[in-house]
């Protein structure tokens, strides 16, 4: 990834590549399977909140980010290569739902990322833990990625990734999910949210047949 702004990040243990960690990301796309979906990250200022907020990076890398970001060119770089990935991983897990094998362009996509990532080399503790060091390399910007990098690849080629599932809002929320219950039938994002919007829905409807 030539390009790619270098902010001299240093080498803090990264985040576990927990399986729903790329999901969060995937999801930073609201209602994605409406007619107007909602881009939660409109620039490369954005991502770098984002990443900061899951904790992808501390608040010292976050404000060396900043400022090599203010080369907009490189800046660009990095947010359409973040984006990208995104929506690849995106597409070949909503492929894997519909029981196909996904596109070879998003695999290439995808694996173009995985290349740039530093290698899983150190596992040592840390301020905040046990976590992964990469020590036999410069560090750069797009480097705060490998987290959701680690957690797709680990999803895609693992057995939870029969467990993902897309919410089933009418509306298009469109939001990816693993479903951990015991039946293996959830059905919503979140019940708390979509889940109990269809159940007023339900509701509603049987309250109109009832009158009718």
């Amino acid at each position: 990834m030539s390009g790619t702004p270098h902010a001299g990040l240093d080498h803090p243990a990264r985040r576990s590549a927990d399986a729903k960690l790329c999901l969060e990301f995937v999801n930073t796309v609201a209602w994605r399977n409406s007619a107007a979906p909602e881009e939660k990250l409109p620039s490369a200022h954005a991502l770098v909140d984002w990443c900061t907020g899951a904790g992808l990076i501390g608040a010292r890398d976050r404000s060396r980010l900043a400022a090599a970001l203010a080369d907009a060119p490189a800046a660009d770089r990095l947010y359409r290569t973040a984006l990208g990935f995104r929506d690849a991983t995106y597409r070949l897990l909503r492929a894997r739902i519909d029981g196909r094998s996904g596109a070879a362009a998003d695999f290439a996509a995808l694996n173009t990322v995985i290349a740039a990532m530093p290698q899983r080399q150190v596992l040592a503790p840390g301020p905040e833990g046990i976590g992964w060091h990469d020590t036999g390399r410069p560090a750069s910007a797009l480097d705060m990625l490998a987290p959701l990098v680690w957690s797709a690849a680990d999803l895609l080629s693992g057995p939870r990734a029969e467990r993902v599932k897309q919410c089933a809002d009418p509306k298009g929320c469109g939001w990816l999910f693993l479903d951990e219950s015991r039946t293996g039938t959830r059905r919503w994002c979140s019940m708390g949210d979509c889940g109990n919007r269809a159940k007023a829905r339900r509701h509603y409807e049987r309250s109109r047949a009832g009158l009718g």
